[in-house]
Protein backbone atom coordinates (compact mmCIF):
# COMPACT_ATOMS: atom_id res chain seq x y z
CA UNK A 1 0.00 0.00 0.00
CA UNK A 2 1.80 3.17 -1.03
CA UNK A 3 2.21 6.14 1.49
CA UNK A 4 -0.75 8.25 0.91
CA UNK A 5 -3.44 5.99 1.09
CA UNK A 6 -2.08 5.02 4.69
CA UNK A 7 -1.91 8.37 5.80
CA UNK A 8 -5.91 9.06 4.49
CA UNK A 9 -6.87 5.78 6.29
CA UNK A 10 -5.22 6.77 9.59
CA UNK A 11 -6.85 10.17 9.54
CA UNK A 12 -10.09 9.15 8.69
CA UNK A 13 -9.92 6.91 11.57
CA UNK A 14 -8.33 9.25 14.07
CA UNK A 15 -9.82 12.64 13.13
CA UNK A 16 -12.97 11.55 14.11
CA UNK A 17 -11.87 10.66 17.26
CA UNK A 18 -10.39 13.95 17.61
CA UNK A 19 -13.13 16.04 16.63
CA UNK A 20 -15.48 13.99 19.36
CA UNK A 21 -13.00 14.44 22.17
CA UNK A 22 -12.00 17.95 21.06
CA UNK A 23 -15.79 18.91 21.09
CA UNK A 24 -16.04 17.70 24.75
CA UNK A 25 -12.87 18.95 26.18
CA UNK A 26 -13.79 22.17 24.73
CA UNK A 27 -17.05 22.17 26.42
CA UNK A 28 -16.24 21.15 29.49
CA UNK A 29 -13.28 23.32 30.07
CA UNK A 30 -15.17 26.57 28.65
CA UNK A 31 -18.18 25.92 31.64
CA UNK A 32 -17.57 29.10 33.72
CA UNK A 33 -19.95 27.55 36.45
CA UNK A 34 -18.44 26.41 39.74
CA UNK A 35 -19.01 22.58 40.84
CA UNK A 36 -22.20 23.53 43.20
CA UNK A 37 -24.27 25.30 40.32
CA UNK A 38 -23.92 22.45 37.77
CA UNK A 39 -25.07 20.13 40.41
CA UNK A 40 -27.86 22.44 41.40
CA UNK A 41 -29.00 23.27 37.66
CA UNK A 42 -29.17 19.77 36.88
CA UNK A 43 -31.18 18.56 40.11
CA UNK A 44 -33.90 21.64 39.05
CA UNK A 45 -34.29 20.25 35.64
CA UNK A 46 -35.84 16.98 37.78
CA UNK A 47 -39.56 16.55 38.68
CA UNK A 48 -40.99 13.85 40.93
CA UNK A 49 -44.52 13.47 42.70
CA UNK A 50 -45.40 9.69 44.25
CA UNK A 51 -46.27 7.60 47.28
CA UNK A 52 -42.99 5.69 48.22
CA UNK A 53 -43.99 2.04 48.27
CA UNK A 54 -40.25 0.55 48.17
CA UNK A 55 -36.89 1.85 49.64
CA UNK A 56 -33.92 0.29 48.67
CA UNK A 57 -30.04 0.45 47.81
CA UNK A 58 -29.72 0.33 44.16
CA UNK A 59 -26.46 -1.48 43.41
CA UNK A 60 -25.84 -0.90 40.02
CA UNK A 61 -26.19 3.70 41.20
CA UNK A 62 -23.12 3.34 43.37
CA UNK A 63 -25.46 1.92 46.40
CA UNK A 64 -27.69 5.05 46.53
CA UNK A 65 -30.54 5.05 48.67
CA UNK A 66 -34.13 4.87 45.95
CA UNK A 67 -37.62 5.52 46.40
CA UNK A 68 -39.81 3.78 44.09
CA UNK A 69 -43.53 4.44 43.33
CA UNK A 70 -46.03 2.26 42.37
CA UNK A 71 -44.95 3.32 38.19
CA UNK A 72 -42.26 2.50 36.77
CA UNK A 73 -41.23 6.27 36.03
CA UNK A 74 -41.78 7.13 39.70
CA UNK A 75 -38.10 6.57 41.31
CA UNK A 76 -36.04 9.10 42.91
CA UNK A 77 -32.65 8.83 44.18
CA UNK A 78 -31.40 10.53 47.89
CA UNK A 79 -28.38 11.86 48.06
CA UNK A 80 -26.12 10.83 50.64
CA UNK A 81 -27.03 13.52 53.26
CA UNK A 82 -30.73 12.44 53.42
CA UNK A 83 -30.58 8.95 53.58
CA UNK A 84 -30.63 8.82 57.82
CA UNK A 85 -34.15 7.69 58.49
CA UNK A 86 -35.65 10.53 56.45
CA UNK A 87 -37.72 8.55 54.04
CA UNK A 88 -39.81 5.84 55.52
CA UNK A 89 -42.48 3.68 52.91
CA UNK A 90 -45.87 5.10 52.65
CA UNK A 91 -44.60 8.65 52.48
CA UNK A 92 -45.37 10.90 49.77
CA UNK A 93 -42.37 13.18 48.09
CA UNK A 94 -43.12 16.11 45.89
CA UNK A 95 -40.24 18.03 44.14
CA UNK A 96 -41.59 20.22 41.22
CA UNK A 97 -39.45 21.52 37.89
CA UNK A 98 -37.19 24.40 38.97
CA UNK A 99 -37.06 24.13 42.37
CA UNK A 100 -35.04 22.84 44.53
CA UNK A 101 -36.77 21.80 47.32
CA UNK A 102 -38.21 18.16 48.50
CA UNK A 103 -41.55 18.35 50.16
CA UNK A 104 -41.89 15.08 52.50
CA UNK A 105 -45.58 14.34 53.60
CA UNK A 106 -46.37 11.99 56.36
CA UNK A 107 -50.27 10.97 57.00
CA UNK A 108 -51.09 14.11 54.40
CA UNK A 109 -49.25 16.38 56.43
CA UNK A 110 -46.35 18.07 55.74
CA UNK A 111 -43.35 16.40 57.72
CA UNK A 112 -40.09 17.69 56.19
CA UNK A 113 -39.09 20.26 53.98
CA UNK A 114 -35.11 19.20 52.11
CA UNK A 115 -33.39 21.80 50.02
CA UNK A 116 -30.67 20.80 47.74
CA UNK A 117 -29.09 24.42 47.95
CA UNK A 118 -27.95 22.61 51.89
CA UNK A 119 -26.03 19.78 50.47
CA UNK A 120 -22.31 20.13 50.83
CA UNK A 121 -20.94 20.29 47.66
CA UNK A 122 -16.42 20.15 47.44
CA UNK A 123 -15.12 23.61 45.45
CA UNK A 124 -11.47 22.52 44.89
CA UNK A 125 -11.28 22.04 41.29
Amino acid sequence: MNKKAVVFLLSMCFLPLMIFFGYYLFEASSDMRSRREIYLSDYQKIQYNFKIDKIYRDKRGHNALTLKGNKIRDIATSPPEWERGIFQKGDSIVKQKGSLKVYVYRNNKLDTILDYNNIYIREDD
